[in-house]
């Protein structure tokens, strides 16, 4: 068995110079409320302190992000960056596919539609609508046959039934053959 282990409890001293400061101390530490000191109160000049405990975390947090404003500015230069890039990059294809002389061919529903853009030549449309319908009608999902294991064992159960039946026939056939005398088994 483990033994119990207490909480490590820790404490402090504090010295007060001034006693109204103490009793501010006490009374607040009563009603457990947190006092801030400014410089004013200790007779020191503000600028002489520094922040410290949580007011420096949030000062330091505050100071390691940017303003709103300054976010919105560097993601508008950013934006407008990748969207030049992209568009240098789109010409660049169409150049390289214009540069031998093809034609790029665009497939869209309606009427043929042609244009030229710095040496490259696009074709778009001349689909026939009969063949676009053809296309989406042969893409379009087929419904699930015998989903549960229950219709998977009674298709079965049908299928081997109609085998059965099948060879009864035949074997009946057979029969009638061979009484006939009509009867040559293949060797």
């Amino acid at each position: 068995m483990r033994p119990q282990l207490e909480p490590q409890q820790r404490s402090g001293m504090a010295v007060f110079e001034d006693p109204a400061a103490r009793m501010t101390a006490l009374k607040a530490a009563g009603h457990a409320q947190i006092i801030e000191l400014t410089s004013a109160a200790q007779g020191l000049p503000t600028n002489s302190l520094q922040a410290t405990g949580l007011r420096a975390w949030v000062q330091q947090h505050k100071a390691a992000r940017p303003e709103p404003e300054e976010l919105q500015r560097q993601l508008d230069e950013w934006t407008a960056a990748h969207e030049a890039e992209e568009e240098r990059r789109a010409k660049e294809r169409q150049a390289a596919m214009g540069g031998d002389g093809w034609t790029v061919v665009v497939r869209s529903k309606g009427r043929k539609k042609s244009k030229e853009d710095g040496g490259v030549a696009t074709q778009s449309g001349g689909v026939a609508l009969a063949a676009a319908q053809a296309s989406a009608a042969a893409t379009k999902a087929l419904p699930v046959q015998d989903f549960y294991r229950f219709q998977q064992r009674d298709k079965r159960r049908s299928e081997l039934l109609d085998l059965r039946d099948q060879f009864q026939q035949d074997k009946k056939r057979i029969t009638e053959l061979r009484a006939a005398r009509n009867f040559k088994p293949i060797s």
